[in-house]
């Protein structure tokens, strides 16, 4: 059975192993999030979202930004239903979308 600390140390490494190249702090340039509601199918957005994400799914499997290995460490380690699961919630985001930018 996982106790906190090992959770703890698994989690941090599994965000560790993303190696995304931005800051995962709000300390840069602000981000606005677009509502898909509005949005058309052709949306400029949607489609760079598209791209980012066909990128991920062709980097090989040993790349952290792996579309799989990406998906696997929220399956693996988030904690839904935890008091942690904001804080990590919001760093796991925050490196999801460093990787597509």
């Amino acid at each position: 059975m996982l106790n906190r600390r090992g959770f703890m140390l698994a989690g941090g490494s599994s965000l560790a192993m993303l190696g995304t190249r931005a800051p995962l702090s709000a300390q840069g340039a602000a981000v606005t999030r677009r509502s898909v509601r509005g949005m058309t199918a052709s949306d400029p957005d949607l489609a760079a979202m598209r791209l980012a994400v066909s990128r991920m799914k062709a980097l090989p499997r040993s790349d952290s930004r792996n579309w799989i290995r990406f998906a696997d460490i929220h399956r693996n380690f988030c904690p839904h239903g935890n008091w942690y699961f904001l804080p990590w919630h919001r760093a796991y985001i925050a490196s999801f979308e460093a990787v597509c930018r």
